[in-house]
Parts: structure tokens; C-alpha cells; sequence
């Protein structure tokens, strides 16, 4: 509640694929959709996390983008979207 006694929302919680883990997972997950001209979605989105208090968080979602673009190469060949595995692979072949 606000000091005027008005509802306030705080936060919207998705549990659409939720995981108990790691919380980087779910900022690489968002991330994973944004494109460069999201520079300042991206940055207004890490802010909000605050400190993520570990020297290596960048590493860390460099290693869970590259888990979300298999997993969803995966599903796209599981449901037999052959046409949508081309630039996943590519994708994937960046990934040294």
C-alpha cells in the first residue's frame, strides 16, 4: 500500500518455466530476446536486479544463453520446425 492507502504493484511473478536455481538464469532468459537496439531495456532490466554480487555474472550469462538457444533448438527440432533451426545453429557455431 502507498501512505495514501492505495494499492501500489510491486512486481508481476511468472512462474512459467520456473526453476529453482541460479537467478542470472532468468535475467539470460529476458536478455535472450532483446536486440541491440534494446540497449536501454537491457540496461533498465540489470538495474533493477541491483548488485548481482558475483565478479563473474557476465561470463555466467554468456554460458546461459548459450544453454536457452540449445534448448530452444531443441524444441524447435522436437516439434518439427525445421525452418526455425537455421539461425539457431548459426547462432550456436559463435559460441567457442
Amino acid at each position: 500500500m502507498t501512505p495514501q492507502g492505495k494499492p501500489q504493484l510491486l512486481g508481476i511473478v511468472d512462474f512459467e518455466n520456473a526453476v529453482a536455481g541460479d537467478p542470472l538464469m532468468d535475467i539470460a532468459k529476458a536478455l535472450y530476446y532483446f536486440t541491440p537496439k534494446d540497449a536501454p531495456k537491457r540496461d533498465g532490466l540489470l538495474a533493477g536486479y541491483g548488485e548481482l554480487g558475483r565478479p563473474d555474472w557476465q561470463a555466467t550469462l554468456g554460458l546461459y544463453r548459450l544453454a536457452s538457444t540449445l534448448e530452444l533448438w531443441c524444441w524447435f527440432a522436437q516439434i518439427g520446425k525445421p525452418e526455425r533451426l537455421g539461425d539457431l545453429t548459426q547462432e550456436l557455431a559463435r559460441f567457442e
